[in-house]
C-alpha cells in the first residue's frame, strides 16, 4: 500500500504531461479519467472502505483534483504547468499520506495535520477553481453566464468552510445557519471583484486570500466563542 503511494504521483505526472504534450478531447478524457479513478481508489484505500462515517475525505479529495485538472486546461506555458503539477503532487501526496496513516498507522500519525492542511489546500482550491470559473463563464458580472456560476461558486465555498469544521469535530451537520451566511458574503466578494479591471488569475488569487483572511477570523472567533462560557 505504501508502495502505491509512492508511484502514484509519478503515474499522474507522467499521464498530465503526456496530455501537455499534445492536448486532445481523447486525451483529455482518457487522461483525466484515469487520475480520477488512481485518486479515488487511493482515498478508498486510506479511509478502509468506510466512506458512511469519512465521505468527507473523499469529497474534499474530488474537489482537490478536480479544480487542479480544470485550471491545467487553461495552462499554456511549460514552466508554469512543471510549477502547478510540483504543486499538485505534492499536495495529492500529502493529502494521501496523513490521510493513510491516520487510519492505518494512528500511533504514529499527528492527528491535526489534515486540519492544518485544510487552510493552504482550501486557499489553492479556491484560486485553481475561481480561475477555471473565469475562463469557463467569463468575468463580466453584467453577462448570463456569469451568473449562471454564482451557484457553482456558492457550493465550492460552503463545502470548504464545512469541510474545515467537519475535520475539527469528526461529524458535522450538513446544513447550518452560519456557514450559508459566510458562503453568501463570499460570493457578493467574488461578485465585487469581478468588477475590478483584472485577469481571471489575479481576480482567483485575491479571493482566494481574501477566503483565508475571513474564514481564519471567523475560526478565531467561534474558539474564543468557546472558550468564554468555561472562563
Amino acid at each position: 500500500m505504501n508502495k502505491l503511494y509512492l508511484y502514484l504521483p509519478v503515474i499522474i505526472c507522467l499521464i498530465l504531461f503526456f496530455i501537455f504534450q499534445s492536448p486532445a478531447a481523447a486525451k483529455v478524457v482518457v487522461g483525466y479519467g484515469c487520475i480520477f479513478f488512481l485518486t479515488i481508489l487511493s482515498v478508498l484505500f486510506a479511509v478502509k472502505w468506510k466512506i458512511r462515517t469519512r465521505w468527507a475525505f473523499l469529497i474534499q479529495n474530488v474537489v482537490f483534483v478536480l479544480s487542479a485538472l480544470v485550471f491545467f486546461l487553461f495552462l499554456g506555458s511549460v514552466f508554469w504547468q512543471i510549477v502547478f503539477v510540483l504543486i499538485f503532487l505534492l499536495g495529492l501526496g500529502f493529502f494521501l499520506f496523513h490521510l493513510f496513516k491516520l487510519f492505518n498507522q494512528p500511533r504514529v500519525c499527528q492527528p491535526d495535520a489534515l486540519e492544518k492542511m485544510s487552510v493552504w489546500q482550501s486557499f489553492i482550491i479556491v484560486y485553481w477553481a475561481l480561475t477555471g470559473v473565469g475562463a469557463v463563464f467569463g468575468m463580466n458580472p453584467l453577462e448570463w453566464s456569469f451568473f449562471l456560476s454564482l451557484p457553482l461558486v456558492f457550493v465550492l465555498f460552503y463545502w470548504l468552510i464545512y469541510y474545515s469544521f467537519f475535520l475539527k469535530g469528526g461529524e458535522f451537520k450538513l446544513i447550518k445557519t452560519d456557514l450559508l451566511i459566510i458562503s453568501l458574503v463570499l460570493v457578493e466578494i467574488y461578485l465585487f471583484v469581478n468588477f475590478l479591471p483584472l485577469g481571471f488569475y489575479l481576480n482567483a488569487l485575491l479571493v482566494s486570500l481574501l477566503y483565508t483572511i475571513i474564514i481564519n477570523l471567523w475560526q478565531k472567533i467561534q474558539q474564543k466563542k468557546l472558550i468564554s462560557p468555561i472562563m
